[in-house]
């Protein structure tokens, strides 16, 4: 590759000395809005959170925050990049891991929506302040990812609510008060298979349902997390996006 968004790269590199980082803007916008159209050509409801882990430079998040998208933090000075980006709190959602209180105050603080890895993170935030919506990480049982270490799902993973203690977690928040939740999970990264996101949609709509006719409990929002993958060598695949919105959003329209 010579050229990036349309410009010679020896160029711009003889105008900014070396090491450099080029992000061609006009690609980020193309890939949000063929992602989007994905889920969204087959169920309206949809909303797309970037997760700012991957890349935090802050023309970037100003770029996201001018396509109408959402982001993704998981940690306090992420939640300040994004603000600082010109995002609202409503489209900033916070999912931390093994979260400090003054992680949580200031997540609280700023009014982003938070999602808690575990129950150990709901009675820390309990003490600062009864949250009014609470969301839970959930791992579902299964997992996958490029290679082992970045599977966060499964028997082995380390981040999330067990599925089978759910139940007791969103009946603890209710028991206190809490009047409005959500769900969530993250299984995995780099993942190239479509009906890999389908298997663990079912899996986290099936829980919800069970949720639901134990406690009553309707979720105002269920984010399946991320690991849409893409190819690092010649000889690997594209994720078929398109598919994977498919597959996914029938599996919404079947258990919603």
């Amino acid at each position: 590759m010579r050229t990036i968004g349309g410009l010679d790269i020896a160029k711009i590199i003889a105008e900014t000395g070396t090491p450099a980082y080029i992000y061609d803007n006009g690609q980020i916008k193309e890939n949000y809005k063929r992602f989007l159209a994905a889920f969204k050509t087959h169920y309206d409801n949809v909303h797309i959170h970037y997760a700012v882990k991957a890349n935090s430079n802050l023309h970037i998040l100003k770029t996201i925050a001018e396509l109408g998208a959402g982001v993704d933090c998981s940690s306090p000075g992420e939640i300040y990049l994004a603000l600082k980006a010109g995002l609202t709190p409503k489209k900033i959602s916070y999912t931390g891991n093994y979260e400090s209180p003054d992680d949580l105050a200031y997540a609280i603080e700023k009014k982003v929506h938070i999602n808690l890895d575990d129950a150990g993170s709901y009675q820390r935030i309990k003490q600062i302040a009864l949250p009014e919506r609470v969301a839970f990480r959930i791992n579902p049982g299964i997992g996958k990812g490029a290679f082992k270490g970045i599977v966060t799902g499964g028997a082995d993973a380390k981040f999330g609510i067990p599925f089978e203690r759910a139940y007791d977690a969103y009946k603890m928040a209710k028991d206190d008060g809490v009047k409005r939740f959500g769900i969530h999970m993250m299984t995995g990264s780099n993942n190239r298979d479509p009906e890999y996101f389908e298997e663990i949609v079912t899996k986290l709509m099936d829980i919800a349902g069970d949720i639901f006719n134990r406690l009553g409990i309707v979720p105002e929002f269920v984010n399946i997390g991320g690991g849409f993958g893409v190819p690092y060598r010649d000889d690997e695949t594209e994720l078929d996006i398109e598919k994977t919105g498919r597959l996914v959003t029938t599996v919404f329209k079947v258990k919603c």
